[in-house]
């Protein structure tokens, strides 16, 4: 690494090359600053340094803080209830693994260029398609950062990190949750359990998922669209160079296995399970949420047979089920946040469904809403608004005709004239 002066500190990089960090001596502290710098340099949040107290100082104890103990407890008992909510999707996962994508994994690279490149304007267009966001300015966020990339050859991460900041900037407001939020249902036990690599999954199996849902009944339906772009994705931009090239030595199947939209759904739930096989006992594994074959038998009895083997088709409806964007849960998200993704999901939760045969579960087509007047000009009418113009549009329209009959008969009657009337008038 060409270090000749000990000690000292280098970051190395996802393509190792060597990144030297000065420090002006060599005590831990300082060494502690270079590296938050560092970091944040590259906006990656740093916690805060906790002091340490020498056990048998007694005058830095304290009697506890009642309130820090029930705050302690009411946070157990929300981890509990989110734990007790089974294969549940959080939204707040899927959007801070697609911002730790963006700017954490995409934006490291020195240079974007030739596959690469290709594969984050995949990555980019099959979010704009299918990730549920609460606005067509957010779809509008991911096209725009997709189309930045085909009017060049090549792209710095460090220039695309500004082409993030400047779209959400330009729409308004962001439309990711922020990178320092914690996790929901992908926290771990411990900070260097589950996180991103979890929300990585989760975004994926969701987006496989309600890809079928929502355009599989089109001409020209293209079922490796997503799984592509994972591929692409993991291939060149993966932070673990040792989980990329397992990823990459399963999918020498995925053309042989996937032939219909289902099967890219399948697929990619049966690579899962692989890997949660290969890594269950594994040093990475969180204790508390180990890695078993999913789903369990506990969230989905239906899904395995007496035999012990799976029932897919049961597999593939619970799949819809956990996945489909009407179905993500939005705990861990703003107020302000919830409440539009679920007037969203209702004006969405209106599909048809068609079985389209065999033991496929129904697909939904959703319909395609007509603009209303709001969108156009900002106009928000309800019912009663629109009776209660009618009604004064009749009303007007009454008094409308009055006045033209009282002027029609009034232009009929006229007052007969007399000599006398015009010698009085002189």
């Amino acid at each position: 690494m060409g270090v000749s002066l000990f000690p000292s500190i280098v970051v190395l990089d996802i393509n190792t090359n060597v990144i030297p960090l000065k420090v002006s001596d060599g005590t831990r502290t300082t060494f502690r600053q270079a590296i938050k710098k560092f970091l944040e340099a590259h906006n990656i949040g740093v916690p805060k340094e906790q002091s340490i107290v020498d056990p048998g100082d007694w005058r830095h104890l304290k009697a506890p803080d009642l309130s820090e103990i029930i705050r302690a407890a009411e946070e157990e008992k929300k981890t509990q209830k989110i734990n007790d909510l089974g294969d549940a999707v959080f939204r707040a996962d899927l959007e801070k693994a697609v911002r730790y994508s963006l700017e954490h994994e995409v934006s490291v690279r020195k240079v974007i260029s030739g596959a690469a490149l290709k594969a984050l304007q995949n990555y980019l267009t099959v979010l704009a398609k299918y990730f549920p966001v609460k606005s067509e300015n957010g779809k509008s966020f991911f096209r725009d950062l997709r189309d930045d990339l085909t009017e060049v050859s090549d792209i710095e991460g460090e220039t695309f990190l500004r082409n993030i900041k400047s779209a959400e900037s330009e729409k308004g407001s962001p439309f990711l949750i922020s990178s320092t939020q914690d996790w929901v249902g992908c926290k771990g036990s411990e900070e260097n359990f589950r996180g991103f690599p979890c929300g990585l999954w989760m975004l994926f199996h969701m987006l496989t998922v309600n890809s079928v849902l929502e355009k599989s009944i089109d001409l020209g339906f293209n079922s490796m669209e997503v799984l592509d772009a994972m591929l692409g994705y993991i291939t060149h931009f993966f932070g673990c160079q040792d989980c990329s090239r397992h990823f990459q030595q399963m999918a020498l199947s995925m053309k042989t296995e996937v032939s219909s939209p289902n099967d890219s759904i399948m697929w990619l739930w049966k690579s899962h399970n692989k890997v949660n096989k290969r890594l269950a006992g594994d040093s990475s594994e969180d204790p508390i949420h180990p890695k078993i074959q999913f789903p369990s038998q506990k969230t989905c009895p239906a899904c395995v047979n007496s035999d012990s083997n799976w029932n897919e088709p049961q597999v593939l409806q619970h799949l819809f089920n956990v996945y489909s964007r009407e179905n993500i849960s939005h705990v861990g998200l703003s107020e302000k946040s919830t409440v539009e993704a679920e007037d969203h999901r209702k004006k969405n939760n209106k599909g048809v469904a068609e079985n389209h045969g065999g033991n496929n579960p129904g697909f939904i087509e959703m319909p395609i809403q007509a603009e209303s007047f709001s969108r156009h000009f900002g106009w928000n009418f309800n019912i009663f608004d629109i009776s209660l113009c009618v009604m004064l549009y009749m009303f007007s329209a009454s008094i409308c005709i009055l006045v033209c009959i009282k002027f029609v008969m009034k232009k009929r009657y006229r007052k007969k004239s007399y000599v006398h009337d015009l010698f009085g008038k002189v």
